[in-house]
């Protein structure tokens, strides 16, 4: 339902979303894998250190899951990556197509098939 810009915080007023559940095509041996990258600035660098600490170290503290308590969930694969290795691309005033969470003000319009062309 996400139609302009103020539809990501809710001006429009709240909207039911439908419950949607992504399986593997295969329930008893296939999974369902997510990438998740996570940065801080200066301010957010002591939890984000704390949340790296606990996923290399596998404690959770809590059991993981994909949010309704049965759908289990395992972290693998961590790594840590120091910020000289990132790259910044620059669009030159062209879209520019990334799969990403986006800051919301850096959002400047929605282009058709779900993207979004950000400043």
């Amino acid at each position: 339902m996400i139609k302009g810009g103020g539809d990501f915080r809710g001006r429009s007023g709240p909207v039911q979303t439908p419950y949607e559940m992504v399986t593997a095509w295969d329930l008893r041996t296939g999974s369902v894998a997510y990438q998740v990258f996570l940065s801080a600035h200066e301010a957010g660098e002591p939890l984000l250190a704390e949340i790296a600490k606990r996923l290399e170290d596998k404690d959770y503290t809590y059991n993981l899951s994909l949010r309704p308590a049965f759908c289990h969930a395992q972290v693998a694969n961590v790594q840590r990556l120091p910020t000289e290795s990132w790259h910044t691309h620059v669009a030159n005033e062209e879209p520019l197509e990334f799969i990403s969470a986006v800051p919301i003000d850096l959002i400047n319009a929605i282009l058709p098939g779900n993207g979004v062309c950000c400043h």
